[in-house]
């Protein structure tokens, strides 16, 4: 069971008699902007809000969502999932390009990017990852709260929370970019130990690092692909050197520059730029579950333009600002 509260700090683009945000089946407990009870109502994946005087162009605005249940992966037209997947030791959600809504209310479309700080309270002994830099890990009692902040924009189809038991491995690049990493005890490799050269290697060609903070995230979970979560990227196990090369080089292409919107996912990539081929854009879509644990001599695949399925265009709101807190 989730229980989560979002609040999001938005800006309107012009003036706004409602909004829509996606949620996928978790139930709305209330709605509020700046603290006063608001209308919504549900429509399939949208929740539609009514605030009963217009949001003004260019003044900031709080809006806040009490939410609850259970979180389910989201299966698309072709066959292929993401979103929230449950663990045998906790959970761990890819989001692209529509899963987000899967485990927090979003406007659903990489054109709107934000800054996130989200706080998650789990059982002692539990890790909870997500993007950005650890700000705050507080035991009480039998819980802890694990606090993840971004300090760089990202979109919503890069965010993550990841819950387990994990070996953690915290340090600096050459850089000094801040480093965390987690990986399910029952791995082996050495991933970790690589990803060091490989963000040297990738700056050569790129440029600077774009983000505050790397690492990686690799959990036994029935996923079938790896994905370039924004700082520090998912795998179901040791990635071979091309697909850890991947997925790092898309924290420049793909996260820090990105696609405007869902449709244009399926045509970005990266191809033999500056020596380094990180990827073929036209990849068929990942369709079938994988069954294996993804290991060195099988490694798990990229998902890279698995979905051609347009989403509907940004609806006007800026997010700025959200913050997601979930207790398990």
């Amino acid at each position: 069971m989730l229980r989560g509260t979002a609040t999001l700090r938005l800006r309107p683009t012009e003036h706004l008699s409602s909004l829509t945000l996606d949620l996928h089946r978790l139930r709305v407990g209330d709605v509020t902007v700046g603290g006063e009870s608001v209308r919504w109502r549900r429509r399939g994946d949208e929740l539609r809000i009514a605030p009963p005087t217009a949001l003004l162009t260019g003044r900031t605005y709080r809006l806040t969502v009490t939410y609850a249940g259970r979180p389910n992966t989201y299966t698309d037209p072709d066959g292929s999932s993401e979103g929230w997947f449950r663990t045998d030791d906790g959970s761990v959600s890819v989001n692209e390009p529509v899963g987000a809504m899967t485990w927090f209310p979003v406007n659903n479309t990489p054109r709107d990017k934000a800054t996130y700080r989200v706080a998650v309270t789990v059982p002692r002994g539990l890790t909870a990852v997500s993007n950005g830099d650890l700000v705050r890990e507080v035991t009480v009692r039998d819980r802890t709260r694990w606090v993840w902040r971004t300090r760089d924009q990202l979109a919503s189809f890069l965010t993550t929370v990841a819950v387990g038991r994990f070996e953690t491995t915290r340090g600096t690049a050459r850089d000094g970019t801040r480093l965390w990493s987690f990986v399910d005890p029952r791995f082996e490799g050495d991933a970790v130990a690589r990803l060091r050269p490989v963000m040297a290697f990738l700056a050569r060609r790129f440029g600077p690092y774009p983000f505050t903070s790397s690492g990686l995230i690799i959990d036994r979970a029935d996923i079938g692909y790896a994905l370039e979560v924004q700082n520090r990227p998912v795998f179901t196990g040791d990635p071979g050197d091309g697909l850890l090369v991947h997925e790092i080089a898309h924290q420049w292409y793909g996260n820090s520059v990105t696609a405007r919107l869902v449709r244009h996912l399926a045509q970005r990539g990266l191809r033999d730029v500056r020596g380094v081929d990180v990827g073929r854009p036209d990849r068929p879509p990942v369709r079938r579950r994988s069954t294996s644990t993804g290991s060195a001599a099988s490694p798990p695949s990229a998902r890279c333009g698995a979905h051609p399925r347009p989403t509907r265009a940004a609806r006007r709101t800026s997010s700025r600002t959200p913050s997601t807190t979930a207790a398990r």
